[in-house]
């Protein structure tokens, strides 16, 4: 589904002015639990609120309307960080981060969500492995201003001791091990995916 967006009342130029485009496309593959939401507004529009309206319009639809159990959306980080204000003013939360080059080729990466790590009870021969994967998803998130990159480093590196690596490695290989995949990880770009579920149907309850 596809609805345009016009100024009815000319509050930001010509009445009836064609002004953006919203829509609603099928769930997001793999993670998706519910429709996905989208939006253009033409640049002189942005900041009136028309984005917040719409979104609200759209989600109550989709909710009141059509019955869905969970709306989705996702938001460029850097280049648009409005749409992230936008978006949890609608009751968003985040849930994951959706890579850029799942959209490029047979080469596309697969879609990272937001995971609850516990590198320090890894297996032995899985130590690091372990380790350099989950610094490179933690990576994404520092590279997106969500996680600090000395704190999560520090935090790796107490999972490195406990888990063995540092006995079998030593401390500056382990740390060299961590550097590398937290760069790898910060240097990735990509999407921030949010969702908004309501279990009531109605406001009134």
């Amino acid at each position: 589904m596809i609805w345009g967006i016009r100024d009815r009342e000319g509050n930001l130029g010509a009445e009836n002015k064609f002004i953006g485009i919203c829509g609603v496309e099928a769930p997001l593959p793999e993670i998706g639990h519910g429709p996905s939401i989208f939006y253009a507004i033409r640049q002189h529009a942005w900041g009136k609120g028309v984005g917040s309206e719409i979104a609200a319009t759209v989600i109550d639809h989709l909710f009141d309307d059509m019955g869905v159990e969970a709306v989705e959306a996702l938001v460029f980080p850097r280049l648009n960080p409005a749409s992230e204000h936008l978006l949890q003013k609608q009751g968003m939360r985040l849930v994951g981060r959706y890579p850029l080059a799942r959209y490029v080729g047979a080469d596309c990466l697969p879609t990272l969500q937001y995971e609850i790590w516990r590198a320090q009870v890894a297996l032995p021969a899985d130590a690091r492995a372990c380790i350099e994967e989950a610094a490179f998803k933690i990576g994404q998130f520092v590279g997106d201003g969500i996680s600090s990159r000395d704190e999560m480093a520090a935090a790796l590196l107490i999972s490195a001791h406990e888990n063995g690596l540092v006995d079998r490695v030593g401390i500056n290989e382990t740390r060299q091990v961590i550097d590398a995949a937290l760069r790898a990880g910060m240097a990735e770009q990509g999407w921030l995916y949010y969702r908004v579920e309501r279990n009531d149907r109605s406001r009134g309850d």
